[in-house]
């Protein structure tokens, strides 16, 4: 009984591995950027902040953060890890990062297309990344799309790292 009240015996276990249980309950929205760099179904792509989201400093290297939850959820650990980088991000909540047919959910069609339109019909072709990152929850079916999609980006002069799925 005793073990259960304690939730274990925490002998042996290095300190960082013993707080990682109070971050099971956290707000990461705050941390994802959400509602303005990470849109969800209860955002409208009106609340996209291309001016917080997309603006790096002039002469640092520039990472584009594209993709779904899966990619939002890396931002605030990229962003800590690599202080030297801007990490920029654009994030839709069940938008795989692809050119054509971003979206496979009719009720999240709309903020996808028009992030998707955004990022591949004016942001990338006006705005030159060092490294674009692609990361989704990725189904088998979409690996020509995302072929397509690293082609063409790398036919822009930008790396593009693939990253996925992290579950």
């Amino acid at each position: 009984v005793s073990l259960i009240a304690m939730r274990g015996v925490p002998i042996g276990y290095p300190a960082a591995a013993l707080q990682v249980p109070q971050y099971t309950g956290a707000d990461w929205s705050k941390a994802w950027r959400t509602g303005v760099c990470f849109l969800t179904i209860d955002n409208k792509f009106s609340e996209f902040s291309p001016s917080i989201c997309l603006t790096g400093t002039a002469g640092r290297k520039q990472y584009l953060l594209l993709g779904d939850s899966h990619a939002a959820h890396l931002y605030p650990g990229l962003a800590n890890v690599f202080p030297e980088l801007d990490i920029l991000q654009a994030n839709a909540a069940f938008c795989p990062p692809l050119i054509n047919e971003p979206s496979i959910y009719p009720p999240f069609m709309p903020n996808c297309l028009k992030m998707s339109s955004y990022i591949f019909g004016d942001f990338l072709l006006h705005h030159q990344v060092d490294t674009v990152i692609l990361s989704a929850h990725w189904e088998e079916s979409m690996f020509p799309e995302l072929a397509r999609t690293v082609a063409w980006i790398q036919q822009r002069g930008m790396k593009v790292i693939v990253i996925g799925p992290s579950m």
